[in-house]
C-alpha cells in the first residue's frame, strides 16, 4: 500500500498542474498500481472475509470489488491471467462462488474475454 501511495502522490506520474505532462510509461505504471491493488483485494477475501461477513459488510466489499474489476477490465488495467483464481471453484471460499466478478460474466470462462 505504501508503494501505491507513493505512486499516486508522485507528481512526475500524476501531474497536478494543467500544463503537466504524463510520463510515456503512464499506462504501464497504472497497470502495475491496479494489479497490486487487485492483490490487496485477494488478500482481503482470502484472509479477512469472515470479519467483513461478521460485520455485515460483505455486500459492500463485493460491490466495491465488482466495480473495481469492471473498471479495470474496461480499460485493460489488469492482465487476464490475474483473474484466474476468481474463475475456479473453491470450496474454502464460498463468497467467491458464482456469480463471480469476472470480466466476461456471460462466458463460461472468465479468461476468454
Amino acid at each position: 500500500m505504501e508503494w501505491v501511495d507513493a505512486q499516486l502522490t508522485n507528481e512526475r506520474i500524476f501531474p497536478l498542474s494543467e500544463s503537466g505532462k504524463f510520463p510515456k510509461d503512464f499506462f504501464d505504471i497504472l497497470k502495475k498500481i491496479y494489479t497490486r491493488l487487485f492483490r490487496v483485494y485477494a488478500h482481503i477475501y482470502h484472509s479477512h472475509f469472515q470479519k467483513f461477513a461478521s460485520l455485515s459488510l460483505s455486500a459492500h466489499l463485493n460491490t466495491s470489488f465488482k466495480h473495481y474489476v469492471f473498471f479495470a477490465d474496461e480499460f485493460g488495467l489488469i492482465d487476464k491471467k490475474e483473474y484466474a483464481p476468481l474463475c475456479t471453484s473453491s470450496p474454502h471460499h464460498p463468497h467467491l462462488s458464482s456469480p463471480r466478478p469476472c470480466p466476461d460474466v456471460s462466458s463460461s470462462s472468465c479468461l476468454s474475454h
